[in-house]
């Protein structure tokens, strides 16, 4: 990974930016298992400028952004939000998304991302981090592994009107 590698919280001036990289990573990841109209759907809604930005003006989600010099290479969509019954802890932070770009996966992006997140919650007294992951993201559900998350439950979503499964780590 190159050293000019650059973590930080998103602005305002990034929803642009944010928006089209967040539609471009979730159809790479995705476009095998999911009927291409309902992707189309899922993106206009979830990674529409204006949802973005709504988004970032909460005061409990974030969205941390790594850059190679001055490019997108990964986001993340962090956020304290109500946690799963599944889950002991009276604090938690969410990873509701984290998505690197094909080219730079496997070269410690998502690593560096995965790092930044977990100090982040560490500075903020929350040490119970958790995330769901697609059952047909084996690649999704295996960088988290390596980091010692491990697999609790399964749990259910609606995906544009599919019941789909997701694993609770």
């Amino acid at each position: 990974m190159d050293k000019d590698n650059k973590i930080r919280l998103v602005t305002i001036d990034d929803i642009e930016v944010l928006s089209i990289f967040a539609k471009n990573t979730f159809c790479e990841t995705y476009i095998k298992n999911l009927d291409e109209d309902k992707m189309t759907k899922y993106c206009e809604l979830h990674f529409s400028p204006f949802n973005l930005a709504n988004l970032i003006k909460t005061q409990a989600t974030y969205f941390p952004l790594i850059f190679d010099n001055k490019n997108l290479i990964g986001y993340a969509q962090i956020s304290f939000t109500k946690k799963p019954s599944q889950l002991i802890a009276e604090q938690s932070l969410q990873i509701d998304k984290l998505y690197i770009s094909k080219s730079t996966q496997g070269k410690g992006v998502g690593s560096k991302l995965l790092h930044y997140i977990e100090n982040f919650a560490n500075k903020k007294g929350v040490f119970t981090i958790w995330m769901k992951v697609w059952e047909k993201n084996p690649n999704g559900e295996r960088f988290y592994k390596k980091f010692g998350y491990r697999k609790i439950d399964n749990i259910s979503f609606d995906f544009v009107g599919d019941k789909l499964n997701d694993h609770l780590l």
